[in-house]
Parts: structure tokens; C-alpha cells; sequence
């Protein structure tokens, strides 16, 4: 019995001393899944388990309240009873009232609007954009440009208002705090992404002056332990489940057009055939019936006729790549289908943009048509089958067409024309364009030249769709690599800002060579996925404090292989996988994972590695302190025992040191 009163008082020493000298704090945060999760009543999420986490490894304790953002944030501003507020991004506002820890990940801002409506980011800014109360996105979406904000009282309260049309789009903070409210409401096919804001770091914070110390020092801990990776997989995986479906659609697409197409083909033979079998009928009847030479005559010249448009029909079909410019198809397409139908003198496609309708190709008519246009209300539809409208002029003066455009219709002559065949261009039943061949004769086309547009049509149909789900399908996997680079990052010593200014930095220098804008844009979008092949390198090695050994080396060698073949063999995609797999490459030929020298590596790759190499430079890592501006100059110039400039293209390193003079402050914000 003594025994047992002897443990038992030690036990109570032990609770009283862990109560005495633990240190308790009240936390308030926002309860946005995935930070804060209920399940059967049981509070948890990625901010609760971490606080836990923090717990588990410290004498904090930690008395945490959450509640919607609006009110939490209130609460923290009224009652000085909260000691630590989260998550939340910093901005130039913020840090002059609170002290910010160190960041605990970062989120993507964005703005979405209704799947069906056609408008781009730039006619935006003078719609109505809804927005939480509050939020760092305001001044954000003021420097855009953006002049009709309309601030909500929640993430779900702006969506709701796009939903009721109450707005055209809504920005919101973090793609995590809505994709539950978007399942659970069944939203996901009404709603798309329009634009990507920026990509922000989140964390908590304190009253200024009133920072918890070793709260931030064990945060930091935390940050780098195995444990927080854990949570972090945990509640903010990928999903590309969007993005494999996507691809899925576009593979049935692709069958469903290689099937529609060799019917058409097979049709067109059959008819061939039979043509080339009533010629024979012809020649036999004509030792019998002298008057049949003159049939055969006819026939003969029907047949060329047709063999010609059968050879037209195909080069058009030919030339349906679905590689190429939608320009130059349409252009193309439009003039070979002029000379397809004999009573067609000129011809053009138009196409609907943001529920404008607009020429994009004419045969026939100066290159002045390509600037009419009209509302959408106002275009000429005739529905999937071909109409004839004769007297052009007096059908548009029954319609509601901007003056410009009518102008320029006089000036072409438009209202010359006589004799016109319509059809509707349709993508699931949605009227998308139109396509019409002009007479200036007062004529009757025949139903050969009717039934020639009505396939034509097809052709640009199925065309149109593909390239539309081409791009879908681009953007979402564009989409997924940008997530899986992000998720790299937080495996190596690497920060979003570091991403930022290695593609910052390489659309600079792209424009500072004279390249294209398109390439410029290229390189800036795709170098940000340079490093994407370090998610498949195991951790340790990429966060070793000491010099790696050979294996080791050979190991982390391997990210820029393992990057392009995440990237894939996509044509569309070729600059990102040049630049993940050969951006370590160097002019002298020493450089991995092939060896390539001079010209022989991708200049996109040769942009890349001298601003890669000078960001390292400037970077702290665990082998070394950040450098200096002049020091790192002088290393890429002179060269050290690692860098050596005949490591870089000559040119491109000059240019590189004219343009980094003009942004060398971009190093003087912390990370």
C-alpha cells in the first residue's frame, strides 16, 4: 500500500510540474477545410494537426477556437485575449499591425466564372467581381484594374453570387477553402477557371511587438521534421482527377472523328466507284446506240468534274491537322471550298468570341472583311442544315448591325451579292460561327454544292471541338504540373519566391535577346517547372548539410531526366521538357544528365541555366551562405572552383548581366 502511494504522489509531482511550467496560449482560426475538419463531431484539419503536432513535441499548449474568417478576424482585432490568429497572407497593410511567423505553405488566388460564359480575363475588369471582406485579394484586383468589387461575407457567399449571375466573376483566396462546397453543391462542370491571380505564402500571426518566440522557433522545427510532410501530404494532396478526365474525353473525341471521317471517305470512293461503273455502261451501250457518244461525252466531263471535287475534298480533309493554327485551316479551307462549289464566286468563315460574331477567313473578298463583326443576336442563323438567301442587303437591313460594320460590308461589296448559302456552325448544339459561299449572279446553288458545305461544315465542326478540348486538356495538365512543382519545392531547400524570379528573370532575358513575345511567354510559363523532376528524389539527399557523396550525386543527377519524363513527349509541351532536362547542361560539354555541347543544347535550356546558376548564387543553401550581387557577377564572369563562365552561352550571359543590373533588388526581400 505504501508502494502504491509512494507512485502515486510522484505521478501527481510530475502533472503539477508539467502544469507549472508549460506555457498556454489562445489560437483563433478560421475554419476553412482543410485547416479545420469536423469529423463525427471531432475537431481536426492541416492547422489543428499541426498545433498538435507542436504540442506533441514542446511544453506549448494551445487553447484554439475557430470560427468563420470574417469573425475570427474580428475577434483576434477586439479581444486581447488571442495571442496567435491564422492562417493568413501577408501584404504591406498587414505587416504594419502583426508580426508573421514563418510561412507554412503557400496558396494559389484565382478567379472563376460561369462554365457557359465566353469572357477573357482583359474585358473583365469592368464587371462586377465578387470577393471576401477583407481579404488581401481587394488590393490585388484594385492594382489589375479591376473598378466593380463587391465584397461578401464569405467564400460561399461569392460563389453564390456568380451562381445567381449576381456577378460576372468572383476571386477567391484559396482554391482549398471552396472545392468541399463545390462538391457537396454539384457545381464543378458550371463553374471554370478563368485566370490565376498569384500564388501567396500563408501563416499565423501575432500582435506587433508581441511575437511568441519560441512559438516561431518551434514552428520552424516543426517545418523541417518528416511529421510535417506527413500532415502536409495528408491534407493538401493532389487531385488529377480533372485533368485524366479531361484526357479521357478528348481520346473518345479523337476516335469518334477518325470514325466520322472515314465513313466520309468511304462514301466519297463508293460514289467514285459508281461514277466509273456508269461510264462502262456508257462505253457498251455505244456499240449499239451511236447518240450514246454524246452521253458518253457528257459523262466523262461529269466524272472529272467529280474527280476533281473529290481531289478538293480531300486535300481539304488533309490538311484538317489538328496541330496547325486554327487561322491558317480556316483561311485554307475557305479558299479550297470556293473552288470546290462552281457557283461560288467568294466565301468566308466567321467564328463567336465573348458573344461577338466575327470574319476570320474570306476567299474572294479584300482582307478588310476580317475586321466586321456584330453582336452575336445580330449573325445570320439557319441551324445545321444549308438555307439559300437571296438580296443580301435587304436581309441585313432587317438586322441589328454596328455601323462600322456595315461600312465595311459597302466597301467590299457585300450588298453586290445575289445569291448566298448559309449553315451554322455547332459545338453540342451551341451556335459558334458560321459559314457562307456569295454569288454576285441571281442564282439557285445546286444540292451537290449544298450537301459539299453541309460536309465541309462537319469537317470545320469536329475541327473546332478538338482544338477546344486540345486546350482544356493543355491547361489542366499545365495546371497539375504547376501543382507538382510546388509540392517539389517544399522537398528541396527552394521557395515560391524562387520559382517567381527564375521565371521572372528568363522572360526578361528571352526579351532582351529579340525573341518572339509567344517564346518569351514560353519561357517564362515553363521554366517555373525546371526543377519539377526533384518530387521523385528521396529527401534526405536533396537536405543533406554535408558534401554529397558520388552515388548521392549520380542520384540527384537523375531530377532532370525524371522532370521530362513527368513533363511527357507532348509537341505542345516540348520547350518545358527541354528545359527540365537539359537546363544542368553546359557549353564545354561537362555538364549532365548527356553531355551536350554549344548549339547542341535547346537555347530555352541555355536561357535558363545562367539565370538558374546566378539565383543559387544568391540563394542560401545548406552548404553555403547566400552571395552577394557583385560577389555572384563576379563568380559567372571569372568563375570559382564549381562555375566557370565557359560553362554559359557568351552571348546570353552579356545580356544576362545587362538585365540583372535593372532587377539585382529582387534579392533583397527575404524569403
Amino acid at each position: 500500500m505504501a508502494k502504491y502511494n509512494k507512485a502515486l504522489f510522484i505521478i501527481i509531482i510530475i502533472i503539477f510540474y508539467s502544469i507549472l511550467f508549460s506555457e498556454n496560449y489562445n489560437v483563433i482560426i478560421s475554419d476553412y477545410y482543410p485547416d479545420v475538419f469536423y469529423i463525427e463531431g471531432n475537431r481536426t484539419g492541416f492547422a489543428i494537426d499541426l498545433l498538435n503536432e507542436i504540442e506533441n513535441k514542446t511544453s506549448l499548449t494551445f487553447n484554439i477556437e475557430s470560427y468563420d474568417w470574417i469573425e475570427a478576424y474580428k475577434k483576434f482585432m477586439e479581444d486581447d485575449k488571442y495571442d496567435v490568429l491564422g492562417f493568413i497572407v501577408p501584404n504591406e497593410y498587414r505587416k504594419e499591425m502583426f508580426d508573421f511567423y514563418t510561412p507554412v505553405h503557400t496558396i494559389t488566388s484565382f478567379l472563376m466564372t460561369l462554365n457557359d460564359d465566353e469572357i477573357d480575363y482583359e474585358n473583365l475588369k469592368d464587371e462586377k467581381i465578387s470577393v471576401i471582406k477583407d481579404s488581401f485579394l481587394y488590393e490585388e484586383l484594385k492594382k489589375r484594374g479591376f473598378k466593380n468589387i463587391v465584397e461578401v461575407n464569405s467564400n460561399e457567399k461569392a460563389l453564390e453570387y456568380l451562381i445567381l449571375k449576381k456577378v460576372r466573376a468572383c476571386a477567391i483566396e484559396d482554391e482549398r477553402t471552396i472545392e468541399k462546397y463545390i462538391i457537396e453543391n454539384d457545381y464543378r462542370y458550371k463553374l471554370r477557371y478563368l485566370e490565376e491571380l498569384n500564388t501567396y505564402p500563408i501563416t499565423f500571426v501575432s500582435r506587433k511587438d508581441k511575437k511568441i518566440k519560441i512559438f516561431d522557433q518551434e514552428l520552424k522545427k516543426i517545418l523541417k521534421s518528416e511529421e510535417y510532410y506527413e500532415i502536409f501530404r495528408k491534407w493538401l494532396g493532389i487531385d488529377y482527377s480533372m485533368a485524366l478526365e479531361t484526357q479521357e474525353k478528348v481520346k473518345v473525341y479523337y476516335f469518334i472523328f477518325l470514325i466520322i471521317t472515314s465513313v466520309i471517305i468511304i462514301i466519297l470512293v463508293l460514289l467514285f466507284i459508281k461514277l466509273k461503273n456508269t461510264n462502262n455502261k456508257i462505253l457498251n451501250k455505244n456499240k449499239v446506240i451511236t447518240e450514246s457518244f454524246i452521253r458518253e461525252k457528257e459523262l466523262k466531263e461529269q466524272m472529272n468534274i467529280y474527280s476533281e471535287r473529290l481531289k478538293n475534298i480531300y486535300k481539304i480533309f488533309y490538311n484538317f491537322d489538328y496541330k496547325k493554327n486554327i487561322d491558317l485551316i480556316l483561311d485554307y479551307s475557305i479558299k479550297e471550298m470556293v473552288k470546290l462549289v462552281p457557283e461560288a464566286e467568294k466565301g468566308s468563315i466567321a467564328l463567336i468570341k465573348n458573344n461577338i460574331w466575327k470574319i476570320k477567313a474570306v476567299s474572294g473578298f479584300p482582307n478588310r472583311a476580317l475586321e466586321a463583326w456584330m453582336p452575336i443576336e445580330s449573325a445570320v442563323k439557319v441551324s445545321n442544315h444549308v438555307k439559300q438567301i437571296n438580296n443580301l442587303k435587304r436581309y441585313n437591313n432587317s438586322q441589328n448591325i454596328p455601323l462600322e460594320t456595315e461600312n465595311i460590308f459597302k466597301e467590299i461589296g457585300s450588298y453586290d451579292i445575289k445569291s448566298t448559302i448559309f449553315i451554322d456552325l455547332l459545338d453540342d448544339n451551341k451556335f459558334i460561327g458560321s459559314i457562307s459561299l456569295n454569288s454576285n449572279e441571281d442564282i439557285e446553288f445546286s444540292q451537290d454544292s449544298k450537301e459539299y458545305l453541309e460536309i465541309f461544315s462537319k469537317f470545320i465542326e469536329i475541327f473546332l471541338n478538338l482544338k477546344r478540348r486540345e486546350e482544356q486538356t493543355l491547361q489542366a495538365y499545365k495546371y497539375s504540373l504547376k501543382k507538382l512543382t510546388i509540392v517539389a519545392e517544399k522537398f528541396d531547400y527552394e521557395t515560391s519566391e524562387h520559382m517567381g524570379r527564375i521565371s521572372f528573370l528568363s522572360y526578361e532575358l528571352s526579351k532582351e535577346m529579340n525573341f518572339e513575345e509567344e517564346f518569351c511567354k514560353k519561357i517564362r510559363e515553363y521554366s517555373f517547372y525546371h526543377d519539377i523532376g526533384k518530387i521523385l528524389i528521396p529527401i534526405d539527399y536533396l537536405r543533406k548539410d554535408g558534401k554529397l557523396n558520388s552515388d548521392e550525386w549520380e542520384i540527384i543527377k537523375n531530377h532532370t531526366i525524371y522532370g521530362a519524363n513527368i513533363i511527357g513527349n507532348s509537341e505542345m509541351l516540348k520547350i518545358a521538357k527541354n528545359i527540365a532536362l537539359f537546363h544542368h547542361e553546359k557549353m564545354d560539354g561537362t555538364g549532365y544528365p548527356i553531355g551536350l555541347m554549344g548549339e547542341e543544347i535547346p537555347i530555352e535550356a541555355r536561357i535558363v541555366s545562367v539565370v538558374d546558376v546566378y539565383d543559387a548564387l544568391r540563394s542560401k543553401r545548406p552548404y553555403k551562405e547566400a552571395f552577394s550581387h557583385e560577389k555572384s557577377i563576379d563568380i559567372l564572369i571569372n568563375g570559382d572552383e564549381r562555375t566557370k563562365p565557359e560553362h554559359f552561352d557568351k552571348k546570353i550571359l552579356e545580356k544576362f548581366i545587362d538585365i540583372i543590373e535593372k532587377n539585382k533588388d529582387l534579392y533583397d526581400k527575404k524569403e
